[in-house]
């Protein structure tokens, strides 16, 4: 993981205000002291909105601890259901104070404008027992006991936030008291970013694993265990996950999350959490990129390095002005029905990893790379092994064809290969158009191919009778066409496995050449076009794809002149 960032913004306190008013009562006699049990604390109205704020809370609803974020994100609510506690402490002419402690539920009509409603739970409402001013304390949420614990690690979608909200305020009996209740907790929101954000199934972070609420002051013992806790998954409307929230403990230094249960992640400074505020951490996501969890094109458009494993259906694109990105296969198989390393712009580096890496496209090219452009195709050895074919009239690697009907052919750019052991298999099409394993298609034109340290297998394609057929490297034979050029190849201390069609019209490595029009360019050789050269490697010649005894072989000295034949 990479690129580790955070900002941290206020978050304005959540305010609400909690109208505590007398009953209906008679007036209270002019005596310091109220009759026991005489003047039950009724709630009015309440409600929990946010002020003035400039980076608001996320919101998804919290269906178990009831207090939930807005839809859109910009307060927090009572959505209904919540039970909060209450203290009143008067202070008697004796000097003494008097508490009582009661418990009330807070009810939401969405039928009259959310308007909110709250009653005393049965039997627990607070009494007022002084004339005297006196202070409230509220909180949520309310437990039977003195002292609650809130447990923090499993902050899920299905479970929603934790809470932690007190609010305070003075008044007497008969005048209304205001409460304004805060978020006793901090929030940590995480924003991803990154190529591979689509692979994050999970997020954590370590901290506090629970605290203590005491009159909705939070606290944490000695005791109190140190542990990774889930974060929820914010979504919009149509379900997309926007980023991930836990609220935590204030005070206790973040320093590590962890993504997918596996991966943690080093933050490049640590987050002090402050009470009622919210921290924000981006955290760009690279990694592995599996490709069974694709659903469209992959597109490159910097100069990263992307690593990709698994199966999969969607090609792989480069698009990008200048760009240099390195692509890790690593045990791939991709199997599209356009290019399926498509470089429409740019010269990316695919590096090839492992024994099991194989292109298909069921109509294009298995790696295609635009003109002007250069593809690099390398390993660490020729032990690292990669297997691409073309479909429909289009290279293994290089050209493909465009309309196949309209004559219409995709100019390809340079192509690099070293360090690997490479299968390309050209093809054929429908209408008679014939494609080498490596190279251009029809009549469009090829850049330069530069193979070094490798072994490649590559297989040209003929229609059925021979009448067209295609080199293992070089140029494809377009329908009711002839081939412009060939290809500049350059090889050195490599072997070549060098199939052409299954007819002897053509080169094994230079021009193809057919049997109808009279095309006499091929003639059975090594044709490695102007400026070409083949240095301390050795090429074996074969005629059709299947054949496994060479027509011929030829060995090159360090110089480039045939040793033997």
């Amino acid at each position: 993981m990479k690129n580790v960032r955070f900002m941290q913004t206020a978050l304005a306190a959540v305010a609400a205000t909690l109208m505590l008013a007398a009953c209906g009562q008679d007036e209270a006699t002019s005596s310091d002291a109220l009759p026991d049990g005489a003047y039950p604390l009724q709630i009015a109205s309440a409600t929990l909105t946010a002020v003035s704020v400039s980076d608001t809370w996320g919101g998804v609803k919290s269906p178990d601890t009831r207090v939930s974020e807005s839809t859109d994100g910009s307060y927090s609510q009572w959505t209904g259901g919540e039970e909060i506690g209450v203290q009143l402490s008067n202070t008697l002419s004796s000097g003494t104070t008097a508490t009582s402690e009661g418990k009330y539920t807070i009810s939401v009509d969405a039928a009259d404008n959310n308007s909110v409603s709250i009653t005393a739970v049965d039997g627990q409402s607070a009494y007022w027992q002084s004339t005297g001013t006196g202070s409230v304390t509220a909180w949520y949420p309310a437990y039977d006991t003195e002292v609650g614990t809130v447990d923090l690690t499993a902050q899920t979608e299905e479970n929603g936030l934790a809470y932690v909200l007190q609010g305070t305020g003075s008044g007497s009996y008969n005048s209304a008291v205001s409460l304004s209740f805060t978020h006793q907790l901090s929030k940590i929101r995480v924003e991803l970013t990154g190529y591979n954000v689509s692979a994050v199934e999970t997020v954590q972070l370590y901290t506090y694993t629970s605290c203590t609420n005491t009159q909705g002051a939070v606290s944490t013992g000695t005791t109190d265990a140190e542990g990774w806790i889930s974060m929820m998954p914010v979504k919009d409307t149509d379900g997309d996950i926007q980023y991930y929230e836990a609220n935590v403990v204030p005070g206790y230094d973040i320093s590590q999350m962890k993504v997918n249960n596996d991966t943690e992640v080093k933050l490049s400074s640590d987050i002090t959490p402050q009470k009622g505020m919210r921290h924000t951490v981006t955290i760009t996501v690279t990694g592995t990129v599996d490709l069974s969890k694709l659903t469209e094109t992959f597109v490159i458009s910097d100069s990263e390095t992307y690593t990709f494993k698994g199966s999969g259906s969607h090609s792989i694109q480069v698009n990008g002005s200048n760009i240099t990105p390195t692509i890790n296969l690593q045990g791939v198989t991709i199997n599209s029905s356009g290019n399926a390393i498509d470089i429409l712009s740019g010269s990316p580096k695919i590096v090839v990893s492992g024994t099991s890496n194989s292109l298909t496209s069921s109509s294009r090219a298995g790696i295609y790379v635009a003109s002007g452009n250069t593809v690099t195709i390398t390993g660490d050895s020729r032990d690292d092994k990669i297997t691409v074919r073309g479909n429909g009239g289009s290279c293994g690697i290089g050209g493909y064809v465009s309309n196949d009907t309209g004559n219409t052919y995709a100019n390809c750019g340079n192509i690099t290969i070293s360090n690997i052991t490479l299968n390309a298999y050209g093809s054929k099409s429908s209408m008679g158009t014939v494609s080498p394993g490596i190279g251009s298609t029809g009549n469009a034109s090829c850049g330069n191919i530069t193979i070094s340290n490798a072994e490649v297998h590559a297989y040209g394609s003929s229609i059925d009778n021979g009448s067209y057929v295609a080199p293992g490297i070089g140029c494809g034979y377009p329908w009711l066409l002839s081939p412009n050029s060939i290809p500049t190849v350059n090889i050195d201390k490599s072997d070549i496995y060098a199939h052409r069609g299954a007819s002897s019209y053509s080169d094994y490595i230079g021009w193809a050449d057919d049997n109808i029009m009279g095309s006499t360019d091929g003639n059975s050789t090594i044709n490695l076009g102007s400026g070409g050269s083949c240095k301390s490697s050795t090429v074996y010649c074969y005629t059709g794809e299947d054949e496994t005894t060479a027509d011929m072989t030829y060995k090159y000295d360090a110089d480039g002149k045939v040793t033997s034949e």
